[in-house]
């Protein structure tokens, strides 16, 4: 390995190590935020639902409307969830597609069975 190699393999291992260190601070952040059962059930049903009222997600999730409201409040700081108003209701939905794919990893498996099939029935409908 000539001098001008070494250089290059340490600032890319430099590189690569500071990505890392961005990317475990950023997956500790979103694993904390999964770390409160509210807030897990809260984007459990978000991700498996698409989007939600308020008034659904505090009957799903079995805690109160304020209750609700300060998790939705933490989430929507943290860019985790967004919303939007109609006239009366206020729609969530995920904003980051990493939390969907991390809260399936955790989904039961009777679920991701089911999920699989009917994603199998799905693709064998497609035109090849």
């Amino acid at each position: 390995m000539n001098a001008m190699t070494a250089v290059t393999a340490h600032k890319s291992a430099e590189h690569s190590s500071k990505d890392l260190i961005e990317n475990a601070a950023e997956a500790a952040r979103i694993l904390n935020l999964l770390g409160q059962e509210a807030r897990f059930l809260t984007l459990y049903y978000l991700s498996t639902h698409g989007e939600m009222t308020v008034t659904e997600l505090v009957n799903v999730v079995g805690i109160s409307q304020s209750a609700l409201s300060h998790h939705l409040s933490k989430l929507r700081r943290d860019k985790v969830v967004t919303f939007r108003r109609d006239a009366h209701h206020l729609y969530y939905r995920l904003s980051d597609p990493r939390v969907s794919r991390l809260i399936h990893v955790f989904q039961p498996p009777y679920q991701a069975s089911e999920s699989a099939r009917i994603n199998f029935q799905i693709a064998a409908s497609l035109p090849a």
